[in-house]
């Protein structure tokens, strides 16, 4: 695919999000197009003729390529939406969230998400859509501000 050369992270994560989707939508594109190409002329010819005498070895490698593409950018941006906009947290997030304390009940100490419940806020942040954010009455929050990094237990940034 491509390489973005940058970290992600909360001041970038929306940019990461939209190259996902519209990546995984251009992949999608192009694999029906491909494939619409090859029912058409499989109606004519016989499926082995069609392969091997009709397409260049070349637009067969990049059909096998893009499946294998298509399949994998599809899952990741997939699990990059469930995790973003319905549970309200990043990979990371996900992944080590019992070490970090704003996903700590202050009350009964069990692991609680405190973004989850907002599916709406969390599609329009995700997506970077922060002025329709002001018009649904969301405040923008910067949580760089909020949190620091030394919340994290068992770790003490110097």
């Amino acid at each position: 695919m491509f390489r973005l050369d940058a970290c992600i992270g909360g001041r970038n994560y929306f940019y990461f999000l939209r190259v996902l989707t519209f990546g995984t939508i251009a992949l999608i594109i192009w694999m029906y197009q491909a494939i619409r190409l090859i029912s058409n002329d499989a109606e004519q010819f016989t499926l082995k003729y069609t392969f091997l005498e009709i397409y260049d070895p070349w637009f067969i490698y990049i059909i096998i390529l893009s499946t294998f593409n298509t399949i994998w950018v599809t899952l990741m941006t997939t699990f990059h939406w469930i995790n973003s906009v319905y549970l309200g947290v990043t990979l990371n997030e996900r992944l080590t969230g019992f070490r970090y304390s704003y996903f700590r009940d202050p009350n009964t100490g069990k692991l609680s998400n405190p973004f989850r419940n907002q599916i709406l806020k969390n599609f329009l942040e995700s997506f970077g859509l922060f002025r329709l954010m002001a018009l649904c009455g969301y405040t923008r929050i910067d949580w760089s501000q909020t949190y620091d990094i030394n919340q994290i237990s068992g770790t003490k940034i110097y």
